[in-house]
């Protein structure tokens, strides 16, 4: 108890107490989630994935909403989908390397024809 005692007094007076705090209790993980970040991108993201279901794979349909889901769900590449979708659809051909989930594929393929 008295570990823990010293262990407060000391956040206090670092100024840390609230952010070991909200760190403790997982609170910085709700804080980062995409509905808080991009809400209107989370919105879409579950718009589009509730629709994909009503429509039949493999169609050209198909492909388009998956990459809005895709644009719309948070990654490490969600915000540059269109830009390489752009690139695509100016380029002739495109090399791919390290597919990793295929986001980049699907970012070229939607315009690539």
């Amino acid at each position: 108890m008295k570990k823990l005692v010293y262990f407060i007094k000391l956040k206090i007076e670092k100024r840390e107490l609230l952010e070991y705090l909200i760190w403790k209790l997982g609170i910085q993980k709700v804080l980062r989630h995409q509905v808080f970040s991009h809400p209107i991108r989370y919105l879409m993201y579950k718009w589009y994935s509730l629709y994909l279901l009503t429509v039949k794979s493999k169609s050209e349909k198909y492909l388009h909403i998956k990459f809005q889901i895709l644009r719309n769900k948070k990654s490490d590449i969600f915000l540059h989908l269109d830009k390489l979708s752009k690139y695509a659809e100016e380029s002739s051909s495109i090399l791919e390397t390290g597919v990793r989930g295929g986001c980049f594929f699907m970012g070229f393929f939607i315009r690539f024809k």
